[in-house]
């Protein structure tokens, strides 16, 4: 009997043993799975702003490029007004997004420091997580930057020293997109007023200078000194033009 009542303290405990083993492979298995989605999530996420970024990149330069190549048609200067309007419109949401990723990655961060700490078997793989989501907010922060780099650079091709124009004067740093108009409205006055003595001078003064000219032409020929040959030979005693 002694035998037989010792040995079922020692069977119960096994069988608690084993139960307790099952449930923790299940929980790691869990935790396993939960890991792999975070991170093909993450992978995924960088990936998509990696190509943002790419293409923030290349609209920097075509739009640094384009500040030698400016026309100075009003069609023109509508048509870069719209499309720096469309770039802005579409940098202001990357900062509330990156936010909202941050915020996103540090919950996930908190679940995955709870789970560690009823789980102490699996630390080395929650610490390589941890590692990973440090990384990816690296990432997201370099391409905060460089998005608000870009928003400046736009910024400042548009009006990098203020208004002109309108018969203000524009200084020698007042070159940015809004400042083309501007030189507009001071270059048209002048403009206007020069066609205005073109025409002037087109309807009213040629006239006269062409009457004048003509008279020149068919007028006498008048001799200073009777013993002096004629100077030009013309026709009934004209000159000839």
């Amino acid at each position: 009997m002694t035998a037989a009542s010792a040995a079922r303290p020692y069977a119960s405990d096994v069988e608690q043993a084993r139960y307790l083993d099952r449930w923790l492979k299940v929980w790691i298995l869990l935790l396993t799975v939960v890991v792999i989605v975070v991170v093909v999530y993450l992978i995924f996420i960088t990936q998509s702003l990696a190509s943002i970024n790419k293409h923030l990149g290349a609209t920097t330069s075509a739009v640094v490029g384009a500040g030698n190549h400016v026309q100075t048609l009003p069609g023109q200067i509508n048509q870069i007004n719209a499309s720096l309007t469309t770039i802005n419109t579409a940098l202001i949401p990357i900062h509330g997004q990156a936010g909202q990723i941050i915020s996103d990655l540090t919950s996930i961060n908190s679940s995955l420091t709870a789970v560690n700490s009823s789980l102490i078997d699996t630390s080395g793989l929650l610490v390589n997580t941890s590692g990973s989501l440090v990384n990816t907010s690296g990432v997201l922060t370099n391409v905060l930057a460089t998005g608000g780099a870009i928003n400046s650079t736009l910024i400042q091709a548009n009006l990098p020293a203020g208004n002109c124009g309108n018969g203000t004067v524009c200084g020698a740093n007042q070159l940015g997109v809004q400042n083309i108009w501007q030189r507009l409205t001071n270059a048209n006055p002048v403009l206007v007023s020069a066609r205005a003595d073109t025409n002037n001078v087109g309807n009213n003064e040629v006239p006269s200078i062409n009457t004048s000219l003509i008279g020149i032409c068919n007028g006498p020929v008048v001799t200073l000194v009777d013993s002096l040959p004629s100077l030009v030979t013309g026709v009934n005693g004209r000159r000839a033009c």
